[in-house]
């Protein structure tokens, strides 16, 4: 039975082609075990085209290698003494896009530091969520429901005052 390997760090990374920010990869096996194989998309990768150092195992790859894969889905195999592959998946975004087809601009993000935070470079574009999340179609649906109350409530003080059950004016 092989013992699956942990990605810690990487794994579903995406990545806005041009970007200056290194790619970090950490795997939870110990570094004594790394034996210098690394592949992306089933290529080897020569050992100058990244960095590997402990702390578990972490591979780094720079900005000027990572943004020569192209654009879309990548697959990273980092191969141990002790026969295990680690594994992720990343994705390089084309600049100005949320995704790899080139379509709905929107602030390009990154979402790799060395504490794994969110990046969203000042591009000018609107970077708040879509208004179609949960929470704003709930409020969409209140919204609706108190106007339809607020009408239903209207009409039937009008056909009440009509019928003279209610009298708006004292003497």
């Amino acid at each position: 039975m092989e013992i699956p390997i942990n990605t810690i760090k990487g794994d579903g990374e995406s990545r806005v082609l041009g970007s200056e920010d290194n790619m970090i990869f950490e795997f939870d096996v110990d570094i004594s075990l790394f034996d210098g194989d690394v592949y992306i998309d089933g290529d080897s990768v020569e050992e100058s085209d990244y960095t590997y150092r402990s702390g578990s195992t972490i591979i780094e790859f720079p900005a000027a290698f990572i943004n020569n894969l192209g654009v879309g889905g990548h697959t990273l195999e980092v191969f141990f003494a002790d026969g295990r592959v680690g594994t992720a998946d990343f994705t390089i975004i084309a600049a100005g896009t949320d995704d790899n087809t080139g379509s709905n601009p929107q602030s390009p993000v990154t979402t790799d530091d060395k504490e794994g935070n969110v990046k969203v470079p000042d591009t000018g574009y609107f970077t708040g969520n879509d208004g179609n999340s949960a929470e704003n179609i709930a409020i969409r649906i209140a919204i609706i429901v108190a106007a339809i109350s607020g009408v239903a409530g209207i009409m039937y003080v009008a056909k009440m005052a009509a019928k003279k059950k209610i009298n708006f004016i004292k003497k």
